[in-house]
């Protein structure tokens, strides 16, 4: 076991967090360290295992949670509204236990194991490891939602996020710019997993172009985390009332993280980032996204759509500017860049290896159609195809059926929070649910894990705000309630009197 030199920084300011009387200062911690996947606190070489920063703060952040719920006497209990909620994924949870179970009863089916080879199909440990981190994703949400944010603590919780995306976009063009000056690259800092060898030297092969991966194993999962904040900086941009940000750092945010995006030179990046688009014109544009973001008229709407389509043009004006003046791209090169990432994606080794995937997994889930072949005995490269092979269609239904029931109470819980003339508490479980949409359509397009701890942050927020909906006693309405919480954000003082 070797511990790395960020590992002695991030135990130490880990014990710290967890030993302070604030209670989110090891989420904040955690939420920071999040996207850090390449990164390992702590190298097990014999197997070869590196622990992530997330999933050490998160073991401290449910240690933390448990000794509350154990010895403490103002206990953090989850709210019967919370509890439904959570509900369908506690269900998916014995869902996948139970496709374990029956593994024994499957004969002569070969799948691809999550370590990337084709066996044939049998219970193994990896099975139990997979549910062990299914296991440890569910926790951690229940530990999250059951921490009673108040308003201002969540809009720090946002505040951090996007914070950590904008280190690592910066160390992600740190990256690019060592490589290309020839100076070494400390890998040693935020590269250092044994179970990601990957490092960070990944290129296009046909242009020699170096690809930015900053501190995920690979561009593409680089590129799938970014996609969130790209979002939430899009909706602060229009979304004052309950904005973590003002619109103009909102906006030149966006830009930096969507040239940022398109520099990790994958077809994740560029796809996401028009399915991102489309998932924010398509929410503007409708009824209540209109009135949220006061957008009345077509006139309104129009001048709207135009703003952001111009700065859909704008980028990659910039960009083609960017890359043939200061990296001396030629336009051929640009050109044959573009049609590698969208055109030729199905022809190439990449693009043909994740259409086998995705027709093996269909197989197996024609094939065993209620259960599917076991958590953890078989790998796609897409969310969808990966449910259904593994958990069947009762798994498949469960997990989406959950983000469903997600969406119906995020709703119900922001027309509360209208009628009740608190417009920004409306605002903040939208601004998540939309960037959870993002995630998922991330997922959809080339991550097959459910178990990336950004997308349970996410859960766990959205439900976390679900414990503010007893407004009787957080804030009473009366006739002359604020429009909106004061900069504090704290409930008990958004009413005048």
């Amino acid at each position: 076991m070797t511990i790395t030199p960020i590992g002695y920084f991030i135990m130490v300011a880990g014990l710290i967090a967890v030993i302070m009387p604030s209670r989110t200062a090891i989420l904040y911690l955690t939420i920071f360290f999040m996207p850090f996947t390449a990164t390992a606190v702590v190298n097990l070489h014999d197997p070869s295992f590196g622990l992530q920063p997330g999933y050490f703060l998160g073991l401290l952040l449910m240690a933390r949670y448990t000794m509350e719920r154990l010895f403490r006497r103002d206990r953090h209990r989850l709210t019967h509204l919370q509890r439904l909620t959570l509900t369908p994924f506690i269900f998916f949870v014995l869902v996948a236990g139970l496709s374990i179970l029956v593994i024994p009863l499957r004969d002569h089916v070969y799948v691809r194991r999550p370590s990337g080879d084709y066996q044939m199909l049998r219970m193994s440990m990896e099975n139990f490891t997979q549910f062990a981190y299914l296991l440890f994703v569910i926790f951690l949400t229940f530990s999250i939602a059951a921490a009673k944010l108040e308003p201002h603590e969540l809009r720090r919780a946002m505040r951090v996020l996007l914070a950590s995306s904008v280190f690592v976009s910066l160390w992600g063009w740190a990256q690019l710019y060592m490589y290309y000056a020839g100076i070494p690259y400390p890998d040693f800092l935020f590269n250092n997993s044994v179970s990601f060898m990957q490092k960070y030297g990944q290129k296009i092969r046909l242009l020699g172009f170096k690809r930015m991966n900053s501190v995920a194993p690979e561009p593409s999962m680089f590129a799938r985390f970014l996609l969130m904040p790209t979002f939430l900086c899009f909706y602060y941009v229009y979304n004052k009332a309950g904005s973590v940000l003002k619109p103009k750092w909102s906006l030149w945010l966006a830009i930096f993280f969507g040239m940022t995006l398109i520099f990790t030179s994958t077809s994740t990046a560029l796809v996401g980032l028009l399915g991102s688009l489309g998932i924010f014109l398509f929410y503007i544009l409708s009824k209540r996204g209109r009135i949220s973001v006061k957008i009345y008229t077509l006139k309104d709407s129009l001048r709207t759509v135009f703003i952001v389509l111009l700065g859909f043009v704008g980028l990659p004006i910039a960009l083609f500017s960017l890359a043939t003046f200061v990296f001396g791209l030629t336009t051929d090169q640009l050109n044959q860049f573009i049609e590698i990432l969208l055109i030729d994606k199905a022809d190439s080794d990449s693009g043909g290896t994740r259409l086998d995937g995705a027709l093996q997994g269909l197989s197996l889930f024609i094939h065993n159609p209620f259960l599917g072949v076991g958590w953890g005995s078989n790998r796609t490269f897409d969310l969808l195809t990966n449910i259904l092979s593994t958990t069947g269609l009762i798994g498949t239904l469960t997990f989406f059926g959950g983000n469903w029931l997600l969406a119906r109470r995020t709703a119900w819980l922001s027309k509360r929070f209208i009628h009740n003339n608190l417009t920004m508490l409306s605002e903040y479980p939208k601004a998540l649910f939309f960037a959870l949409v993002v995630r998922l359509f991330g997922k959809l397009l080339s991550e097959p894990d459910i178990l990336y701890l950004d997308h349970w942050l996410l859960v766990g927020l959205i439900i976390a705000t679900l414990g503010w909906a007893n407004l009787e006693t957080l804030a009473p309405k009366t006739e002359t309630a604020s429009p909106e919480v004061p900069e504090n954000g704290k409930l008990q003082e958004a009413v005048v009197t």
